[in-house]
């Protein structure tokens, strides 16, 4: 081929006839042939789509390509789209590549009934706009991401209602990519949300990650993370192997569903599950319906926060309803988890709900918090073949046929803390499971019963406790036909003795403020066959003791804010008898008085009273420092200010962490080389608190600050001795304390403003050493106090309020110390400061009064020593009408910590 030369007019008929610019911004075009992009180029377009047919687009490789579409009359408009020529194929290598969809559509629609492939192998592909679609794809259409994609659609702006997804796969239409981000948000008026939809489509990806926000809006009726679809007719499987993570928050008038799985697949997930739902009405993490078979091979985890109702696994087959054989396999909803942990704030919530004929298996372990572990109902079955864990107390139900099984395999721990709910109607379908324990010493095996509890058998296994936590409420409810605990089966309740070669198993009796007498009785088990010990064909007889199965269990429980409450109950308070060779009681023998103690955590509130000393202190040094390390010892009449910032670390039990910042304005009057005046200061100071960690209550961690003005006089003396002064405050003012901390799980809020008052009297000595270097030795006693406060901090459901009392604090410290000067020059003059601190007394003390009666509060102190090292400068101008002084602080001992000050004064 013959070439001409390349002129201006050349360039220019390419740019017309061309259609795509390689520079840097074009407008309403489409790309309907092969293309390089060199460089960085944005192309906008407001046609159907801006690639609709089978074209190549290389970009390169340090270049970015930016499509956007911002047709604004079609809905139905897209970025690329395939299947509109017929079959053809498009791809797109090289660089970074940007898609935009401006306006409701979708940004990459494959369909039209073609096998055109779809293909991104560039180095990052981003998907992003306001489309109602990201990906919508149909009709055996593959795509595939060679790197992975983001997708972005932000609706926040957006007036039209559409039925939002960021991805849609139906009928048979695949999409492969390494990675899958994609993020939504919701629109005003959109009624549904959803990040995946497969809808007899195919997603293969090796990591996936969905974030959607509802931002509450009224108008979503849908809210799903990743829903998946299959025709009933059709059964085959599905599989994942990506790790998945799916986040969901902010719908509080909708139902959200973070992952939906809805349809004959026999479903197959290899890696971990992340499951979030935040902020919605009724929540739920794991749905499944009508499936064949769903295989979760590693680690299920599941957080709910703020919604009004969770449930973290939902097992409904609707076979149930439409009167299909539970007995046919082939019909059966089976759902088999490896480990899940399940965990809920706020609103009601159920871990493990399962109904309809369909069968929920935890093989390995079920960690949860939420108000109801498990829940079966309608012929539904949940088996956890191993452990089972509640961090807080919960229930177990077995409804309406129902059955529940825990620990099936004997080989798992279990830790539950409350009650078990059996409908026993005498049908020989359903029943409610526990065995407790696998014999193993280390594992710390126990049932906690916190109330009345019914179920088909029970076995506490050796080394496994049955923990009877008494309250007043449980006892009221047993009658003469009512035990703590019933056992409806026909296997009778097996317990262990010391002769099993595991080793026994331990029951105990706890609980406070229970009105027992000696002679009580308590009915604790009930078992319609009978117990046995070690064997199911050792049954006890009646008035057999079981006192070697006694244990101890201190437990204490938080009674107020301010009270912990210990058990009423030991061992030697009881007998454990089998009344009948089908009841086991325990008979109260005496009865001890309530072991009642302060809760450690109120020592926060004692460790917020004591350190107003550390903005107290700081006021009354910067006073007497301001004159100990002048120049001359003695202002001359005219006013002076001070100021003081330090941070300091008080010795307490537990962690108290200040900071002060201090302001002094005064004015002197010099009389015959005394000095007289008045004073105001001010301050503002921030605390921290950190209580001592207790096992039942554990640490707890406050915050506070302080904000004081005061007024006050002093008098600087000189004695006939003139090297001799002697020096004396009074001074009062305000106090303003705000102070925050959680105690037992409530936050409570403490701020008053109280009155404080101070006085002072020392003596100093001037000596003049040498011709440049002087010295001050000092003797000085201070006095604080702060007048008594009162705060009222209300309870929570679980915890009563209390009202505390801070006693007033005082505090008496005395100083010896010197102040070394070097006339460096006239004007300028270095010091050291050396001084010893003894407080003989500042105790915070306090009580609290709560429905049960009064507590003394464990006090805190500062006693002790102190040891303190200033390093400064002073100036004096040549008139010797200012001065000027800097200087720095440290502190070692019962305070420690650095402190900065500043001072000037004038004579008028």
């Amino acid at each position: 081929m013959k070439y001409g030369r390349f002129t201006a007019l050349v360039l220019a008929l390419n740019l017309v006839f061309d259609g795509v610019a390689f520079a840097g911004h074009n407008n309403d075009i489409e790309i309907n042939s092969d293309r390089n992009f060199t460089n960085n180029e944005t192309i906008t377009s407001d046609k159907r789509t801006i690639i609709g047919s089978g074209v190549t687009i290389t970009i390169a490789p340090d270049a970015e390509l930016r499509l956007i579409n911002n047709n604004t009359t079609n809905d139905q408009a897209s970025v690329v789209e395939t299947g509109l020529t017929g079959a053809s194929d498009i791809a797109f290598n090289g660089g970074k590549l940007i898609l935009r969809r401006e306006g409701d559509g979708v940004i990459i629609r494959a369909n039209g009934g073609t096998t055109s492939a779809l293909t991104f192998n560039t180095e990052s592909t981003l998907l992003n706009g306001t489309a109602s679609r990201g990906i919508d794809a149909d009709k055996s259409s593959p795509v595939v991401f060679a790197d992975g994609f983001t997708l972005n659609l932000d609706r926040s702006g957006s007036t039209t209602g559409r039925d939002v997804a960021g991805l849609r796969l139906a009928q048979r239409a695949h999409l492969n990519t390494t990675f899958a981000d994609v993020k939504l948000t919701a629109g005003d008026s959109d009624s549904s949300l959803t990040g995946i939809i497969l809808d007899d489509g195919v997603l293969s990806a090796n990591k996936l990650n969905i974030d959607i926000n509802g931002r509450n809006s009224k108008s979503l009726k849908k809210f799903y993370g990743f829903n998946i679809n299959n025709d009933r007719s059709r059964k085959e499987g599905l599989n994942f192997s990506a790790p998945i993570k799916i986040s969901l928050q902010d719908a509080l008038n909708t139902d959200a569903i973070a992952l939906r799985l809805v349809g004959w697949y026999d479903y197959h997930f290899a890696d971990s599950l992340q499951l979030a739902v935040k902020n919605t009405h009724h929540a739920y993490g794991l749905y499944v319906a009508y499936a064949d078979a769903v295989n979760l091979n590693d680690d299920l985890t599941i957080n709910f926060s703020g919604n009004t109702e969770s449930y973290g696994i939902f097992n409904s087959n609707y076979n149930y309803y439409y009167g299909i054989s539970p007995d046919d396999e082939e019909n059966q909803n089976i759902l088999k988890i490896k480990t899940a942990a399940i965990y809920n704030e706020g609103g009601k919530s159920t871990a493990v709900w399962t109904r309809d004929d369909s069968i929920t298996i935890i093989s390995e372990s079920l960690t949860t918090n939420a108000q109801e572990a498990l829940h079966a109902r309608d012929q539904g079955i949940i088996e956890v073949q191993r452990d089972f864990v509640t961090t807080a107390e919960s229930m177990i139900s077995a409804w309406n046929n129902g059955t529940v099984i825990i620990n099936s395999l004997g080989k798992g721990k279990v830790q539950f803390t409350g009650v078990t709910r059996f409908q026993y109607v005498g049908r020989t379908f359903g029943g409610l499971y526990l065995t407790v324990g696998s014999g193993n010493a280390d594992e710390n095996s126990y049932w906690n019963v916190t109330g009345l509890s019914q179920l088909s058998t029970l076995t506490i296994a050796p080394n496994a406790s049955l923990n009877f936590l008494l309250t007043a409420e449980a006892l009221s409810e047993l009658t003469a036909n009512k035990a703590l605990i019933t056992a409806y089966g026909t296997v009778p309740v097996i317990l262990h003795s010391s002769a099993s070669a595991a080793g026994a198993s331990t029951i105990t009796l706890s609980g406070a403020g229970l009105n027992l007498q000696a002679g009580d009785e308590i009915r604790l088990i009930e078992s319609y066959a009978g117990v046995a010990l070690d064997d199911e064909h050792n049954l006890l007889t009646a008035g057999t003791s079981l006192n070697e199965l006694k244990g101890n269990l201190n437990v204490k429980h938080m009674a107020s804010l301010s009270r912990v409450q210990e058990s009423d109950l030991t061992k030697d308070d009881y007998d454990l008898t089998m009344k009948s060779s089908y009841l086991l009681t325990a008979t109260i023998k005496n009865k001890r008085p309530n072991i009642d103690k302060v809760n450690d955590q109120t020592n926060a509130l004692m460790q917020s009273s004591i350190a107003s000393a550390a903005a107290m202190y700081a006021a009354d040094e910067l006073l007497i420092d301001s004159t100990m390390k002048s120049r001359q010892g003695v202002r001359q009449t005219g006013p002076f200010a001070a100021a003081r910032a330090g941070k300091y670390d008080l010795d307490v039990a537990g962690a108290l962490d200040t900071t002060v910042t201090s302001g002094l304005l005064g004015y002197a009057f010099n009389l015959r080389d005394s000095e007289v005046g008045a004073f105001l200061e001010m301050g503002h100071g921030t605390y921290d608190t950190r209580t001592a960690a207790t096992t039942l209550v554990g640490e707890t961690k406050g915050d506070g600050k302080h904000n004081y003005v005061g007024f006050g006089v002093y008098g600087n003396y000189t004695t006939p001795m003139d090297w001799l002064h002697v020096t004396g405050y009074v001074k009062g003012g305000w106090l303003r304390n705000e102070f925050s901390v959680p105690l037992a799980g409530v936050k409570v809020d403490f701020d008053r403003t109280s009155n404080y008052w101070g006085a002072h009297l020392g003596a100093y000595g001037e000596f003049q050493a040498s011709e440049k270097f002087k010295s001050r030795t000092f003797l000085n006693y201070f006095y604080d106090g702060r007048e008594s406060e009162m705060h009222t901090a209300s309870g929570s459901a679980e915890v009563a309020g209390a009202k505390f009392h801070f006693a007033s604090f005082n505090s008496h410290r005395a100083q010896l110390g010197s102040v070394f000067e070097y006339a460096y020059t006239a004007d300028l003059r270095p010091y050291i400061a050396l001084t010893y601190e003894y407080t003989f007394k500042a105790d915070a003390k306090g009580r609290a009064a709560d429905q049960y009666g009064d507590l003394a509060l464990d006090g805190t102190d500062l006693e002790g020593s102190t040891g303190i090292v200033s390093l400064g400068w002073t100036y004096q101008n040549e008139a010797r009408d200012f001065e000027f002084d800097a200087g720095m602080n440290g502190y070692a001992g019962k305070r420690r910590g650095i402190s900065a000050q500043l001072q000037a004064a004038w004579k008028f």
